[in-house]
């Protein structure tokens, strides 16, 4: 959470940033001068851009220790669930018929 907080701050922060460069790229004035004046600013968007990257990489190992620990619990979960079924013998004649014979006798399909 975290480090998807930091993220969000910091795309901010570099829009704001852009923002300013762009306005002192385009003010009146010789070109040398207003790059010069945005050389600052544009030194602190690259370690914006580069902070941002680190937190979605840290955002991203997280979050793939998270998922693993999710699945076991879930399988652990449905695990439990399944062994937790008793299972019931069939009570239909026609059933009941299936099972002694196997699948390899010829019967019509149920839904016919």
């Amino acid at each position: 959470m975290t480090a998807e907080l930091g993220q969000r701050v910091t795309v901010a922060w570099g829009l704001v940033a852009a923002n300013d460069v762009l306005s002192q790229l385009f003010a009146d004035g010789p070109t040398v001068d207003k790059l010069r004046d945005a050389l600052l600013t544009l030194v602190a968007l690259t370690a914006a851009a580069v902070a941002g990257t680190m937190l979605s990489a840290w955002s991203t190992a997280l979050s793939g220790r998270l998922e693993a620990q999710v699945e076991r619990a879930v399988s652990a979960r449905c695990y439990t669930a399944v062994t937790g079924v008793e299972v019931e013998a069939p009570r239909s004649r026609r059933s009941s018929g299936i099972w002694r014979r196997g699948s390899s006798t010829r019967t019509r399909p149920a839904a016919c």
